[in-house]
C-alpha cells in the first residue's frame, strides 16, 4: 500500500480532530525531523516504531550478463529501517506462515497508521 503525506494528513486530522492544514503541517515536520536526523546523525530511532538507519555498502564484484565481462559495482550509502519488536512481531504474527522481510514490508507501516490513529 501507498499513501501520500496528504492522505496520512488527512487521516490525522480526522482521528485527532485537527483542520487537514494543521494536520498536513505536522507530519510534514516530522519527516522533516527525520530527515535531519539521518542527514547529521546517520541514524533516527522511533520508540514504537523502529531505527532509521545510514549503512555503508561495499564495492563488490559482479558480472555483466550482456558480455559476461567482470565488472566492479562501487559502493554506495543504503538507508535501512529495522523494525522495534513490537512491530516486527505484529507484521510476523498477522504474515504467519508466509516470510516477510522487514525491509519490503516497511512501507507497510505507513498502511497501518490509518488503524493505529
Amino acid at each position: 500500500m501507498k499513501i501520500s503525506l496528504k492522505e496520512l494528513a488527512s487521516t490525522l486530522a480526522e482521528k485527532k480532530g485537527m483542520t487537514e492544514k494543521e494536520a498536513y503541517a505536522f507530519v510534514k515536520s516530522m519527516f522533516t525531523v527525520v530527515r535531519n536526523g539521518i542527514d547529521t546523525e546517520g541514524k533516527v530511532k522511533m520508540n514504537g516504531l523502529g531505527t532509521f538507519k545510514v549503512i555503508d555498502v561495499a564495492n563488490r564484484d559482479s558480472v555483466d550478463v550482456n558480455t559476461g565481462e567482470r565488472v566492479t559495482i562501487n559502493g554506495h550509502k543504503k538507508l535501512n529501517f529495522t523494525a522495534e519488536k513490537a512491530l516486527a512481531e505484529l507484521v510476523n504474527h498477522r504474515h504467519a506462515g508466509k516470510k516477510v522481510k522487514m525491509e519490503n514490508a516497511g512501507g507497510g507501516w505507513l498502511g497501518k497508521l490509518k488503524k493505529w490513529f
